[in-house]
């Protein structure tokens, strides 16, 4: 199917900020400057990524502003007819700023991350079916209009990140974010988040929380954070903990599930409202800590409902599981599978799996998360529920060189004192998808540890502790870190790494970022992987010990040197 784009008599000219062109004199009219094609709006999207990776923020604030669709009422009305226009103008009104300065966030990262833009018009075809949030779109509209769909491709692991839509209106692209048209779907209450101009809820009754007696006799105060969604009627629907002492959380959300409030309405039309509630519990002569202490503890160890086999198969029906759940709206087991997938005792675990230094300072990364980290798994979830991904497939990593792993899961691996394995998930929905990395097998199920990663600080001081060809003299000299561009300006010779063979046929891509030790002599010493993949660590780790730096002299003696070395892999198309 093709959707004919509308053809407007006026033509306006990008924001002169932005493009530094001059704006016509009024009556005048000019073509579009990036044509309406999907060439047109990868270029017009690589533009407005180097204006959100500037420092210039008023010219990045230009740039996104001008995103925004004149008179949204109106041209959902034309789009889609009566039916529907006000529900998405509603959807589309909601917190603009917020949702400009989300995709300048993910813009952004096409500069800094080494991500790719791609663009594509929305046409079905054998080869590129619409998803189902494409097929509702075509299906609503009135008046054919070409859609382009944008996103994000990683070049470190092709993942896909999806961006929103885009539509030429008055001879400029303008932004339409995935959730305005998620809103299409008629059958669910549309649900926004307070924001700043938006709808206030209005209190009609809210009754206090009973203090637990079990904190009463601990003398225990603190703050408990929720986020409540109050429904059209005004009743609370849902209350879901985002932080504070286990023993206050229950007695809170009990009594936020009591209250009511008048029916939210924004823009004359009912919604459901999710809002922040803080309640604070405070005992005279009570512990106004108590919620830090919390914070400061692992959580208990839970099990999910069923037993599941410590293999990629294990966690692949734990997670359709977790789905079946979710979808038939069983609460209690989809709470016990999420609470399941926190680690107990990071501390023993993560000491036992990277050492002691490493896993002391990851524990203490991991143990604060963990206590929302049910809370963030459900927004995750929700995500790739409303983007259809449906599909799972698990990986499991064992052996230290994978060429599926990714240039975070990579490090991980090296680091391991043993061979346990890390396993990850990919959601798909035809060619898109989402990856979930790392789990692993822990206490006799399975554990979501994140995106984690070990700090380069303690990556150093395990290269210092390796450095034993070091003469004695020299041992007592006080290291010294660089960061890589003063290291760079010191090199001598420098010896271009030969790109793998197989990295190339697979078009795979990257950054290599090394630790490495510069000896007294300007010498490469010990070498050690931070960030990078494996078909391509080895290549840049083989150049890198062969390049030559002028001797590092302080106080009128040589020493040794600490600094990162990235090496940057990039095929020509």
């Amino acid at each position: 199917m093709y959707f004919r784009p509308l053809l407007s008599t006026f033509l306006f000219l990008i924001a002169a900020l932005f493009l530094g062109r001059v704006l016509p004199a009024a009556g005048q009219t000019q073509s579009p400057a990036f044509p309406e094609t999907a060439a047109g709006l990868k270029s017009f999207l690589q533009q407005l990524s180097e204006a959100a990776a500037s420092d210039d923020s008023a010219k990045s604030s230009a740039a996104f502003h001008q995103l925004e669709i004149p008179n949204p009422g109106n041209w959902f009305y034309d789009l889609l007819g009566p039916d529907l226009a006000k529900r998405m103008t509603v959807a589309y009104s909601v917190n603009p700023n917020g949702r400009e300065e989300e995709l300048r966030k993910q813009l952004a990262t096409a500069k800094t991350r080494e991500r790719e833009i791609l663009a594509s018009p929305l046409v079905a075809s054998a080869g590129r079916p619409l998803a189902p949030l494409e097929r509702a779109l075509s299906d609503a509209m009135k008046n054919g209009q070409l859609f382009f769909s944008a996103k994000l491709v990683d070049l470190s692991d092709n993942s896909v990140i999806p961006i929103g839509y885009f539509i030429q209106v008055a001879g400029i692209f303008r932004y339409v974010d995935i959730a305005t048209l998620q809103s299409l779907d008629s059958s669910k209450p549309l649900r926004i988040r307070q924001f700043a101009g938006g709808p206030v809820p209005k209190a009609i009754r809210k009754p206090q929380p009973v203090y637990p007696e079990d904190a009463r006799d601990q003398s225990l105060s603190g703050t408990v954070i929720l986020e409540a969604v109050i429904g059209s009627d005004g009743s609370v629907k849902e209350v879901t903990p985002l932080n504070g002492p286990t023993l206050l959380v229950e007695a809170a959300r009990a009594a936020v599930l009591q209250w009511s409030f008048e029916p939210p309405l924004f823009n004359g039309a009912p919604v459901e409202l999710v809002i922040p509630v803080e309640l604070t519990f405070n005992l005279r002569g009570g512990q106004p800590a108590g919620n830090s202490a919390e914070l400061a503890k692992p959580l208990p160890a839970t099990a999910p409902p069923s037993a599941y086999s410590e293999k990629s198969g294990g966690l692949d029906r734990e997670l359709h599981d977790l789905q079946k759940a979710r979808k038939s709206g069983d609460r209690t087991a989809e709470d016990a599978i999420l609470r399941s997938f926190v680690l107990p005792d990071p501390e023993k675990w993560f000491t036992q799996m990277f050492g002691s230094d490493a896993g002391e300072h990851m524990a203490e990364q991991y143990i604060p998360v963990s206590h929302a980290l049910v809370q963030v798994l459900k927004g995750t979830f929700d995500h790739l529920d409303d983007m259809k991904f449906n599909e799972i497939e698990i990986r499991k990593f064992d052996k230290p060189c994978d060429e599926h792993a990714d240039d975070y899961v990579y490090p991980l691996l090296l680091a391991r004192a043993g061979q346990v394995p890390l396993y990850e998930a990919t959601f798909r929905n035809g060619n898109s998808y989402q990856q979930m990395n790392s789990f692993v097998y822990a206490d006799g199920a399975f554990r979501y540890i994140g995106r984690i990663n070990i700090p380069d600080g303690l990556l150093f001081d395990e290269l210092r502790h390796k450095s034993s060809d070091i003469p004695a003299a020299a041992r007592s000299n006080k290291p010294v870190k660089l960061g890589g561009n003063v290291a760079s300006g010191r090199l001598l010779k420098r010896v271009p790494p030969v790109y793998p063979e197989d990295a190339r046929r697979g078009y795979i891509q990257g950054t290599v970022r090394l630790l490495a030790v510069i000896q007294e002599d300007g010498s490469v010493g010990e070498l050690r992987v931070a960030k990078g993949v494996c078909s391509l660590s080895k290549a840049a780790m083989d150049a890198v010990k062969q390049w030559r730096y002028q001797p590092f002299v302080v106080n009128g003696q040589n020493v040794r040197i600490y600094t990162t070395i990235d090496t940057v892999f990039t095929l020509k198309r």
